[in-house]
């Protein structure tokens, strides 16, 4: 007769098998969560880039995260962040993303002097930007051809370092009404280079989920996924405010 422990060796063996098959099963990626960048310091906290895929490894958001340790903790001086976008957002036309943090806002005066960030999700590569060097303003306002711009958008005038920015001229903050968040497209040479949420401290930190529709071109290039929406969100599980662009869809 056996001994009653070498009876049980099949017993244990099959049972560890099996846990070890559900372990293999939890531990199993799932496509949709979220791919992030490398975090960067901000304040007392970090900033970081992100993209999710949907189901079939479309680009389904592009964002950037800030985490609640930083927003309560920003510095008196400016800030400016260079982050690159994970290479999982291939197939959107965003490479990098430069975030400034804005404490005492900027022009014109009444309407941004507020403290605020200025979230650019750009087409061009870091290396790009930085050619947009002082003195190649009027290189900077070539005018996108027709189409390549939504109406009522209007020149707000180039920035070194960063393009000629594009205001929807019928922003609420235009027409005295107070400026909480509002979006901006971006150009050089004659090419639109970034989308850009421009949010205020204390409405990013009061929202914890907002859908604002962005206006759309007739045309776009290069061809790739462009997205429909921009959201504001608080991610309780993160502690992180997250500004994301949504609804993407594949334009040619």
């Amino acid at each position: 007769m056996k001994p009653s422990y070498l009876l049980a060796l099949p017993l244990l063996a099959a049972t560890l098998q099996l846990s070890s098959c559900k372990k293999d099963n939890n531990d199993t990626p799932n496509p949709t969560d979220p791919h992030y960048g490398q975090s960067v310091t901000l304040g007392n906290g970090t900033a970081r880039t992100f993209v999710k895929l949907d189901a079939s490894g479309n680009p389904d958001e592009v964002g950037i995260a800030v985490s609640e340790a930083a927003l309560n903790s920003l510095p008196a001086d400016m800030v400016e962040l260079v982050m690159e976008l994970p290479t999982e957002g291939a197939k959107t036309p965003f490479k990098h993303a430069y975030v400034t943090y804005m404490p005492h806002g900027h022009e014109p005066d009444g309407v941004y002097t507020v403290p605020h960030f200025d979230f650019h999700f750009y087409k061009i590569t870091n290396a790009e930007r930085l050619t947009m060097t002082p003195g190649k303003e009027a290189e900077m306002s070539k005018v996108p051809d027709a189409g390549y711009l939504p109406t009522d958008y209007v020149t707000a005038g180039p920035v070194p370092m960063m393009g000629n920015h594009w205001v929807d001229a019928t922003s609420p903050e235009l027409a005295g009404k107070g400026f909480t968040t509002t979006f901006l497209y971006g150009s050089n040479k004659g090419e639109i280079i970034f989308y850009e949420p421009m949010i205020t401290v204390d409405y990013l930190k009061k929202t914890t989920m907002q859908h604002l529709a962005i206006k759309q071109p007739q045309k776009i290039a290069p061809t790739g996924y462009y997205p429909g929406e921009y959201i504001i969100r608080y991610n309780m599980n993160t502690k992180e405010y997250e500004i994301v662009l949504d609804k993407m869809v594949s334009r040619q």
